[in-house]
């Protein structure tokens, strides 16, 4: 079984190779994902927040084993003694993340424009207001799946 980390490099690569997201979406997507890797677009919106809001991502973990979500933006260096934001600064780039989670894992891939065959991945460190949203929305999730109790040795 592939790891996390693997798993979640896979699903990008099937919204950049057979999807050709780009680095300029319109809307945030929020995908459902089963262990087979079946990449299913579950719900589009302007703002991610809005998107991670409510109960879908919670419906959706019942179905699938995890989300989804990929959006777009302009990135730069971090500078602590600046207020311009990166999209207002001379170094910025265009960047799309994919974020896999459930409620155990978070794992995320960063693809760049100006080097569109490089990922930077980062798995379980995530911090800050996407990372919390995102652990919000799959907290909502219950802990097991609706027809779970289908199985056992009852039903075998």
């Amino acid at each position: 079984m592939a790891t996390t980390v693997d798993f979640a490099k896979s699903i990008e690569r099937n919204l950049n190779d057979q999807r050709k997201l780009g680095f300029e979406m319109p809307k945030a997507c929020l995908y459902g994902v089963d262990t087979d890797g079946l990449v299913m677009l579950c719900d589009e919106r302007g703002d991610i927040y809005d998107l991670l809001d409510g109960t879908d991502v919670a419906d959706l973990l019942t179905v699938y084993s995890h989300i989804g979500v990929a959006t777009t933006g302009w990135a730069s260096p971090h500078d602590d003694d600046s207020d311009i934001p990166p999209s207002q600064r001379k170094d910025r780039r265009r960047v799309r993340l994919v974020v896999v989670a459930d409620k155990k894992s978070m794992v995320s891939v960063l693809r760049f424009s100006d080097t569109a065959d490089e990922t930077i991945v980062g798995e379980g460190g995530a911090i800050g207001s996407l990372a919390t949203a995102i652990t919000e929305a799959t907290n909502r999730a219950p802990s097991t799946k609706p027809w779970d109790f289908l199985v056992g040795d009852d039903n075998e």
